[in-house]
């Protein structure tokens, strides 16, 4: 499992404190999940990439199959 250090400011700190407090959870336990809602369908297929295209080509279209 990844381990993840951030640095808050202690007013947003203060604010997600406060939200925890409402949710009965701990500070680290809403940043996780507010990061695991937003991340976690983030799931990238790069076969779907655009690849081996020259980079000075205007036209960056790729077929969608």
């Amino acid at each position: 499992m990844a381990e993840v250090t951030i640095n808050i400011p202690d007013p947003i700190l203060a604010i997600i404190q406060k939200r925890a407090d409402m949710t009965k959870s701990t500070p680290e336990q809403l940043i996780a999940t507010t990061a695991i809602i937003c991340y976690a369908a983030a799931h990238y297929d790069s076969s779907k990439w655009l690849k081996s295209k020259d980079p000075m080509s205007e036209d960056m279209t790729a077929s969608w199959t």
